[in-house]
């Protein structure tokens, strides 16, 4: 409705100029990534990348609290550094107050999305250590019940045993 999306298309040069002109109507940011199939791929590896951040966002934030280490300090603190992000204030902020529905994205979802990039990375030969550890954050959590949740409530203490 905003017209803020973003496209990621895959398409031989022809198409994609003739479908430019629709993908602007409604998105803000428009890619060719080349062939047919290479725009799906391209949002896999930037699913990757998000459902990572989610996965060591919430660890972190675990192992802050097992440490003694005050979260909304830490929060500030990183608000201020690198590890400043989207996922980082979506995540980190609402929870500070007990929501732990600040990124609303499930958790199954997540878990379906990084099953597809582990199974293109590995067609490719490149998966690796991280991205079957990643993949296993979302799958463990699935498969205790956690599927309908939002991606932030893997910050939720109650959830430990996944994270």
């Amino acid at each position: 409705e905003r017209g803020e999306l973003g496209v990621l298309c895959g398409a031989d040069e022809e198409t994609f100029r003739d479908l430019e002109p629709l993908f602007s109507s409604f998105a803000t940011t428009v890619r060719h990534f080349g062939p047919p199939g290479s725009g799906h791929a391209a949002k896999l590896v930037s699913n990757y990348l998000v459902t990572g951040m989610v996965a060591l966002v919430a660890d972190a934030f675990a192992t802050a609290r097992r440490s003694g280490i005050d979260w909304r300090s830490l929060y500030e603190v990183m608000l201020n550094g690198s590890g400043n992000s989207g996922v980082l204030r979506k995540m980190v902020a609402p929870a500070l107050d007990g929501d732990f529905d600040g990124y609303r994205f499930s958790i199954a979802n997540a878990a379906k999305d990084i099953g597809y990039y582990a199974r293109l990375a590995d067609g490719e030969g490149r998966l690796t250590p991280l991205a079957e550890t990643v993949a296993a954050v979302f799958a463990d959590a699935v498969e205790t019940g956690h599927g309908g949740r939002n991606v932030s409530h893997l910050l939720d203490p109650a959830l430990d045993d996944v994270t």
